[in-house]
């Protein structure tokens, strides 16, 4: 019994021992196995781009060209000073062909220490003698670069086109015309792959003036946006010379326009009558001249906001913005009234100043804070609920904001049968202003179809809307929606211009003619109040409105129309069902089969074949330390019921 027990001890402790011992063995060097690639060489392929120049009807160079190793190389500018640059950059491509042509090289190149950029000015098309420079463009797989030809960097497969020429350009139907005359101005994109220009749409045609005090932001008189054939008409247009561009291009480049004043004759004793025209210029010049020394309008802030407005959206005349700004900081406080907020805000808009801090005052949020869940103010007045959504669109608010989504729905729940509000033009062309900058929603667009539909039928058969202040105004919601009016429309104005270019009669008020004169301006530009503000970012909130954001419901394609009493019908909103893919890995019965994988390769696993082809010297023991014991536990466990049988 007792050498058996004695057995079964040692078994215990000893082949653990060498088990373990045998995971630890270092192998000699000799019999180690080999050691593996686990992956192929592939074969080099070289990378290629097409590239295209064109020189107007000629073709300068066109075919595939071989990208170059990954690296910088050095060009010389004109004036003889290297630049590294990529070897794979449009730059480089170019270059390295034009060495190897005999049809082009790069007569100049021009470095801008402005942009750290390299500029091809000129290109010499040697087949037409020509030197063409200051206008090469460039696009890849037919989108125009954001950055300069040294700054893009191809990979291989693109198809790169340079040509010379502008990308677009407009036409005018007639380079002088008279102010009884249409003028049409068509809007073209240049094709260059096959040298044609096509109609342009979706752009702003604008008539402008140079602006003295900044010169790379015009005066805008007149916007049209084009048809579907890329053209925009324009009638009534004031004596003067000018400037015409597209507003999307920044006004660059412009087309010179002359509009001369037109004489028709008069019957019985002869002579000329000269047809009336509102002028602008006067309309400016009245406002002015009736600044009071404090920089204000009558002393009075409703007057001043007014016409700080029109004279914003016209003229940048330093000194006269100077005062009204300097009246505003000596007068003007937050007031419990929402729209003397409103007001006020729009006038800092109009001026380029912000609103939320000018003179250390914000006069957004008291505006915001007013919101009650679902409408701004009084919630018996629709006024302050329209002047705040002009407000805060001009104020970095948007559809995201569920203050902006309330009010929407709220004015709407307010428009009558007919189209209108309160049966009010004023109104009416008031909420068109500040619905037309949500057009994309389509209720929004419903609620504007109606409306139009309301001014078109309730005009006067002398061309207005009843008196100048709501002519004024529906002429601004006419620009607001992209529509033109008859000439009637300007002819009332003008008609209500006095000899000293201010509007009303002269036995009115000063105070009334300067705000129907302020009113007249934008009338007639036909410019909505949204297009004369600076807009400026939403830089504060008020604690009210985190709050209410917290509880923004998700947002719907549509919404339905309220009831007076702002019941809303719930919406429900479909969630996507968003499906993971799982991808199975590859080789996973080799993985699962293989000794040694090396995770940093995963192209190719050792499987059974090349384990077998292995030493068997290479081979060791791979025993985990839980079989060891399991192992050891049942020699033990075996010995000890054979001592039991022995003794037996």
């Amino acid at each position: 019994m007792k050498p058996i027990k004695l057995l079964t001890y040692i078994l215990l402790i000893v082949i653990p021992f060498f088990v373990i011992h045998a995971e630890d063995e270092v192998l000699p060097i000799d019999t180690i196995a080999p050691e593996i690639s686990l992956t192929e060489e592939e074969p080099v392929i070289l990378q290629t781009v097409k590239l295209s120049i064109r020189d107007g009807e000629d073709i300068i160079f066109s075919g595939d060209v071989t990208l170059d190793e990954e690296k910088n190389i050095d060009l010389t500018d004109k004036d003889g000073v290297l630049h590294s640059v990529d070897n794979r950059s449009i730059l480089a491509v170019i270059n390295k062909v034009a060495e190897e042509s005999q049809n082009f090289s790069i007569s100049d190149l021009e470095y801008y220490t402005s942009f750290d950029s390299l500029y091809i000015k000129c290109i010499n098309n040697i087949s037409k003698s020509v030197e063409q420079c200051d206008n090469w463009q460039f696009a890849v797989d037919n989108a125009y670069g954001s950055v300069g030809m040294d700054k893009s960097i191809l990979s291989g497969g693109e198809n790169i086109y340079v040509y010379f020429g502008q990308q677009y350009k407009i036409s005018l139907s007639s380079k002088k015309v008279t102010t009884e005359d249409s003028l049409t101005v068509t809007s073209y994109k240049y094709d260059y792959q096959n040298n044609q220009w096509l109609d342009r749409d979706d752009v702003t045609i604008g008539i402008t003036q140079n602006n003295p005090d900044d010169p790379w932001n015009p005066i805008e008189i007149k916007t049209e946006k084009v048809d579907q054939s890329g053209q925009a008409t324009f009638t009534k247009i004031e004596p003067g010379t000018y400037n015409v561009g597209v507003k999307e291009d920044f006004y660059f480049p412009t087309e010179e326009l002359i509009v001369e004043k037109i004489s028709n004759q008069g019957g019985g004793g002869g002579g000329s009558i000269n047809k009336k025209i509102f002028d602008l210029q006067g309309a400016v010049n009245f406002i002015i001249s009736h600044q009071d020394n404090n920089g204000s309008f009558e002393n009075n802030e409703m007057y001043t906001d007014w016409a700080g407005i029109a004279l914003g959206s016209v003229t940048n005349q330093t000194e006269v913005k100077e005062k009204i700004i300097s009246y505003f900081k000596s007068n003007y406080g937050i007031s419990k009234n929402i729209t003397d907020n409103e007001r006020h805000a729009m006038a800092l808009l109009s001026l380029n100043e912000n609103p939320y801090s000018f003179n250390d005052k914000d006069f957004i949020s008291p505006i915001v804070n007013a919101f009650d869940g679902a409408q701004f103010g009084d919630d018996s007045l629709i006024n302050d609920d329209i002047f705040a959504i002009i407000v805060l669109e001009g104020s970095g608010y948007t559809i995201d904001d569920l203050i902006i989504l309330k009010d929407l729905q709220y004015i709407i729940s307010k428009q009558k049968a007919d189209g209108s509000w309160e049966e009010s033009v004023d109104m009416t062309a008031a909420s068109i202003e500040a619905l037309s900058q949500f057009r994309s929603l389509t209720y929004v667009s419903q609620s504007l179809d109606l409306a139009s539909s309301y001014i078109k039928t309730t005009e006067n058969v002398t061309g207005g809307w009843g008196s100048v202040y709501s002519t004024s105004w529906v002429l601004q919601s006419v620009g607001a929606l992209g529509l033109s009016v008859n000439n009637n429309t300007i002819d009332y104005l003008a008609n209500n211009q006095m000899q000293d270019s201010g509007l009303l009669d002269e036995n009115e008020s000063i105070s009334n003619r300067i705000w129907a004169t302020s009113y007249a301006i934008l009338g007639s530009l036909e410019k909505p109040w949204p297009l004369v503000f600076h807009h400026v970012g939403k830089s504060t909130i008020s604690k009210k409105v985190e709050e209410t954001s917290n509880a923004i419901e998700p947002k719907v394609e549509t919404i339905e129309k309220v009831n007076n009493d702002l019941t809303e019908t719930p919406v429900e909103v479909n969630k996507s069902i968003i499906e993971t893919k799982i991808n199975k890995p590859k080789n996973t019965k080799n993985l699962a089969s293989s000794n040694t994988v090396n995770l940093d390769k995963p192209e190719k696993s050792i499987g059974n074949t090349e384990l077998a082809n292995l030493p068997a010297a290479a081979i060791s023991s791979n025993f985990h330390i839980d079989n060891v014991i399991a192992l050891s536990s049942l020699l033990a466990f075996i010995v000890i019921i054979l001592s039991y049988f022995i003794k037996l």
